[in-house]
């Protein structure tokens, strides 16, 4: 059964964030294999892309089909919160500077773990919708989003090479902000439950 693409309607915060984030990962990963014109890691790098977008395709749709079963308050939520954090705007703006540094084909050697970090930013956003939706975070999107992490930093890894930095200080630092990341999500986790059980004692 074929994938159900996802598309804006007017009024829909959720599928204009998950088109403009779409759009994000395609459209960079279509001007980094421009940039690296004839390296034979081209084609590794349009096989990555293609894997990350493809991944996130599926997410969305399932997310997308529960978002259609919830209630007007968890609608609310969801779009106020896509509003708060400006979520079209982060992905859009992301897509804007990154094809701007490709098209000039000048980078400085930051250029490759941001383009890694900056996805995972946008994660967060996605991170936070499917618990408004599914009232958590799911086991099997933690796996994917881990999944395409490592799938999207070896695409940073293989760009920076193609122009002649270090692939493995690249990796180095992608892999730093990984971890950062992993331990900011687990110290909001535990924060939380604190907070849940705080809440039951002075219910008690």
């Amino acid at each position: 059964m074929a994938e159900k693409t996802v598309s804006a309607g007017e009024g829909d915060p959720l599928g204009a964030f998950f088109a403009a984030t779409l759009s994000f990962v395609s459209n960079v990963t279509k001007d980094m294999v421009k940039a690296c014109g004839s390296d034979p890691d081209a084609d590794l790098i349009q096989t990555n892309g293609s894997l990350v977008q493809n991944h996130l395709q599926k997410l969305f749709s399932r997310t997308s089909e529960a978002y259609a079963g919830t209630n007007q308050a968890t609608r609310a939520a969801v779009g106020e919160y896509l509003a708060l954090a400006d979520g079209v705007f982060v992905a859009s703006t992301g897509e804007k500077t990154a094809r701007s540094s490709l098209a000039k084909g000048i980078f400085g050697g930051g250029f490759f773990s941001w383009i890694s970090k900056y996805l995972t930013e946008i994660k967060k956003i996605i991170r936070f919708i499917v618990r408004l939706i599914f009232g958590r975070v799911p086991d099997w999107l933690e796996e994917l989003l881990v999944l395409i992490d490592q799938i999207w930093g070896m695409l940073a890894e293989l760009l920076g090479g193609v122009f002649g930095f270090n692939r493995r200080e690249i990796a180095r630092d992608i892999s730093s902000g990984e971890i950062n990341s992993l331990n900011e999500i687990a110290a909001m986790q535990r924060l939380k439950a604190v907070s849940r059980e705080l809440d039951r004692s002075d219910d008690d």
